[in-house]
């Protein structure tokens, strides 16, 4: 008789799918999630980690933070995003804020646009041997790097006493 090793079945790949609210469903409340198709009414806060896709036939009332916000239906509220579009069939009246924003003709949006900046890259790490930096609360002075600047507070720096304005130590 032959020796048989059964080798364990490997689940499929999680396909992840966006969350869709059907035209015949209303939702009231906070949404949290990745990826959202609203077809039919939410009044409430949605919190998207991903995109929100508002269609033709969606309504939403309320405030949507996304990374991306596709508008085609009606939408009042507030919207914080890096990219919004306003479809051709948009309706939308509130205060936007995003890096970039598409208004597509046909749309009618009604309300107050803010540019925000774009989101600072990773920061890398300092070498050289740099000392690092105490973050301190709000008010309070961090000690004084090998460099002598010290941070007085926000937007604010001083030489410590013990430094030129060089930065070098005094004799």
């Amino acid at each position: 008789m032959a020796n048989v090793t059964k080798t364990p079945a490997t689940p499929p790949p999680k396909v992840e799918m966006p969350a869709y609210l059907t035209e015949d469903a209303a939702f009231t409340g906070s949404w949290r999630g990745d990826e959202l198709i609203v077809q039919g009414r939410i009044e409430g806060d949605l919190n998207i980690t991903g995109w929100v896709r508002i269609g033709r036939s969606g309504r939403v009332e309320g405030n949507v933070k996304a990374r991306s916000v596709e508008v085609n239906g009606g939408f009042k509220g507030d919207i914080k995003a890096q990219l919004i579009v306003f479809g051709e069939t948009a309706r939308a009246q509130g205060t936007f804020a995003s890096e970039r924003l598409v208004v597509k003709e046909g749309s009618v949006v009604d309300g107050a646009f803010e540019q925000t900046p774009p989101a600072p890259p990773p920061a890398e790490p300092v070498k050289g041997g740099a000392a690092p930096v105490k973050a301190t609360a709000p008010g309070q002075t961090a000690p004084a790097p090998a460099g002598g600047l010290r941070v007085a507070g926000p937007g604010t720096a001083a030489l410590s006493q013990d430094a030129n304005k060089d930065g070098e130590k005094k004799a």
